[in-house]
């Protein structure tokens, strides 16, 4: 298990409101392609297509994998690795988001605006 360093304390701005998925449904199949709509919260929708395989031979079981997760464009995770390392990750290819760490205080803040 990672071993977290309790002073150092996360602040977080708010900042501008955005959209949220508000539904991810599958809406059509054709063949081995099925279609799923994803409905956002400001009434925007986008619909991503999923070819499926053909049924094969059962293979073995597996090793069990980790959590995914990806965050949206503008938005980060933040994640602590087994060394006690954090971690930022984010969708912005070439944009990694800013941060100021206080030694005096522990807090780490999240620029969010130009110095």
């Amino acid at each position: 298990m990672a071993k977290i360093d309790e002073r150092v304390k996360v602040m977080l701005l708010k900042g501008e409101a955005g959209a949220s998925i508000k539904s991810i449904d599958k809406t059509a199949s054709d063949g081995l392609i099925d279609t799923y709509t994803v409905k956002m919260t400001d009434g925007s929708e986008q619909r991503f297509y999923v070819t499926n395989g053909r049924d094969g031979e059962k293979g073995e079981k597996g090793d069990t994998g980790s959590t995914v997760s990806v965050p949206v464009s503008g938005l980060f995770n933040m994640g602590v690795d087994s060394d006690g390392n954090l971690w930022v990750y984010h969708s912005d290819s070439n944009v990694a988001p800013e941060f100021e760490y206080d030694s005096s205080t522990g807090n780490l803040y999240y620029v969010t605006e130009g110095r």
